[in-house]
Order: structure tokens, then sequence, then C-alpha cells
């Protein structure tokens, strides 16, 4: 018996091999189903769809044996690797490579074999669609041609198999990342919450107990009385500006008399000078009525977005657009450095730009303009 010397390109075969996750005992559906057409097709007794790793064979599709694989070192198919089209051998009980191999010389009484490498999109040979039978036999040019083609078709079926891998992967890795997402969304609405909380108790409360006390005094002494009730009423009315301001910390107030585009204008113009980039507007004039939900998700978007875009030093401009038709529309477009789409989804989802859009009903688009620029624009129903 003389052993299949190792491909010149094993180490990258069997990483390629790897990525399809088939080195396993068992067999599959689609495997068994074609392995059952090539035995029909040859009229042979054995038919395999074959993988080979590091040192075994593996059957992932069969017809004729129970076996799920055997050692590499002993198959005929890791011959086969070695070449690029079909390997046939009419009689192995004459053939120096097998003559003395157990499944030749042993019970199994092997003499005819034909194998089809699989090769796969990146060219490297997987493993073999291969026929057996126990008594010597050709095969035609037209035979060959057939077997290749079903090798082709497990090709074919292996590389559904590996993009399905890959969306399942990715599906996987969205989901943690939007659970990390969210657990940071959760974890700053509790810092919200203390904060609110901490004011409420420090700044309020306290305060109001210190105005309690002033008063009190103030019923006791008459020569200050004037005076302390004075002190009481100025504190107080300290604390009242300060619960609106907390207030409209939560729920920034939204007159009906003043419109979603010049609210957002207004913002713009206040945090515009925080940013090392030139920011310009364009604005349709057609929001005439407000919309505070529509305003808060834009306002808080915005301020997310150019946060993002504050550490991409490539950035001299960036132009925001407020439209409105059947949606409320906001673009904001910037003149960085291209990226690709995977990597903008990405800074969207980090920063929880599309669970605000989402929360209101809307969508988030990403896209690039005819000059390059990168574009992400929010789509929201429009309420009043």
């Amino acid at each position: 018996m003389i052993p299949a010397e190792l491909p010149a390109d094993e180490q990258m075969r069997l990483i390629d091999l790897a990525s399809y996750e088939l080195q396993d005992a068992d067999t599959e559906v689609d495997f068994d189903d074609l392995s059952a057409l090539v035995a029909q097709y040859f009229n042979c007794p054995i038919a395999l769809v074959t993988v080979i790793d590091s040192d075994r064979q593996w059957f992932k599709g069969k017809t004729g044996t129970t076996e799920t694989g055997n050692s590499r070192e002993l198959s005929f198919c890791n011959h086969t690797l070695l070449h690029d089209d079909v390997m046939v051998v009419e009689d192995a009980s004459t053939d120096e490579r097998f003559f003395d191999n157990p499944f030749v010389a042993g019970a199994f009484h092997i003499r005819f074999y034909a194998g089809a490498p699989i090769v796969s999109t990146d060219g490297y040979k997987l493993g073999t669609v291969c026929i057996y039978n126990v008594i010597p036999q050709k095969l035609s040019g037209q035979q060959k041609q057939a077997l290749q083609l079903f090798s082709k078709q497990v090709s074919k079926l292996l590389e559904l198999r590996r993009k399905n891998i890959l969306l399942q992967q990715r599906a996987q890795e969205l989901i943690t990342l939007k659970s990390a997402v969210f657990a940071r969304f959760i974890h700053s609405q509790e810092e919200d919450k203390k904060a609110i909380a901490f004011n409420l108790h420090e700044d309020f409360a306290l305060g109001i107990a210190a105005s309690l006390l002033v008063l009190q005094t103030a019923q006791k002494n008459d020569q200050r009385r004037i005076s302390l009730i004075a002190d009481a009423i100025a504190q107080l009315k300290e604390i009242i500006v300060n619960i609106r301001m907390l207030s409209y910390t939560i729920t920034p107030n939204m007159p009906d008399w003043i419109s979603t585009d010049q609210l957002i204008l207004k913002f713009i113009e206040k945090i515009a000078v925080a940013f090392p980039f030139k920011i310009t507007v364009e604005d349709n004039g057609l929001l005439t009525e407000a919309s505070a939900d529509n305003t808060l998700c834009a306002i808080r978007i915005i301020e997310e977005w150019l946060t993002v875009l504050l550490k991409k030093k490539s950035i001299s401009l960036v132009n925001i657009t407020i439209a409105s038709g059947d949606q409320f529309s906001l673009s904001i477009q910037d003149d960085g450095l291209r990226e690709s789409f995977a990597e903008r989804k990405m800074e969207v989802i980090e920063s929880i730009i599309y669970e605000r859009a989402h929360a209101q009903g809307g969508t988030v688009e990403l896209s690039q303009s005819s000059k390059g620029k990168n574009i992400l624009k929010l789509l929201l129903p429009v309420t009043k």
C-alpha cells in the first residue's frame, strides 16, 4: 500500500474545510439523497459524499454502508485530493497503491473505485463524491463528466451551508451587540433616575425644609419676621425655577406656536460652536405645526450622531436637512472619508440611534451621495 502525499496547500485546505463545520460523524439528508442518486446512476452498491480532515475521512452522505468514516491513511479519496479531475481505479487488487489495503484484501473486497474532488469556492479540495464496487469496472468519458457534475452540486450545497453559518454568526453577533446597547441604554436611564432622585432630595426637599425652618423662625421672631419671610419666598422661588429646569431636562416644553424645524434650528445653533467642523442647515419651511415627539427624537439623534462624527478627524463640513411631507425627514450629510455600510451600521447601533427611531415608528437609512458624501437619514411618521 502506498500512502498518498499531502496536498501542497494542506494547511490552507484544512482552514477552509473548518469554515464549513463538517468534521463530525453525522450524515446529512441532502448528501444522503445525493449519494443514493449517485449509486443508482452508476449502478454501484456503495456511494459516498466525503470530507477529509487532518487524519480522518468522514462520510457526510452514504449509501451501501453503515460506517461513519475511516482513517485518512486507508482512504482511496485521500489520493483523489491530488487530482483535478476524476480518479478511477478499475481493479484495486492489481493497483500497487491499494492491493494490500484492508478494504481490498479484507472482508470488504473492494475492487472498483472512482472519485471526483469536491472543490470549494476558494479552490481547495475538501473531499470527494465517490463510488465503490466489489467487481472491477470501467467508466466512460460521459460517466466521468457526470461524476464531476455531482461533485459540483455538492460544492454548491456546501457554499450555501457556509453562507448560512455566516448569517447565523452575524445574527448572533448582532443580538449580542443589541443586548449590550440595550443594557447600556437601561443603565443610562437608571443613571438619569438617580440624578433626578438626588436633585429631588438634595436640592428640593432640603431647600423646602430650609424654607419651612425660616418660616418657623419668623413666627417666633417679630423683629426679623418680614426679612425672614422674604428670604423664604426667595428660596422657594429658586426651588420652583429649578423644578422647571429639571422638568425640561426630562421632557422639554414644546410650545404649540413654535414649529418643529425652528426648535431644531435653535438647538443646532446652540450646540454648533462645540464642534470642530462647520454645521450648515437646510430647511424647507414646511413644518408649520409643533410635533413634540418628532422634535425630541430628531434633537437627540442629531446630538448623538454629531458625537459619533466628532471622533472622525477627516470631517470639515456637516449639512443637516429638515423636510416634511408624508413623513418627517432629517438628513445628516458629512464630507468624511468613505466607510463601509457595515461600519456605519455598527455606529448607528452603538449610538442607540436605531432604538430611538424605532421607538417612534421610524427608520434610519444609510447611503452615499453622487459626490461621495456620507448620509444618515431619519424618517419618522408625522405626529402633532
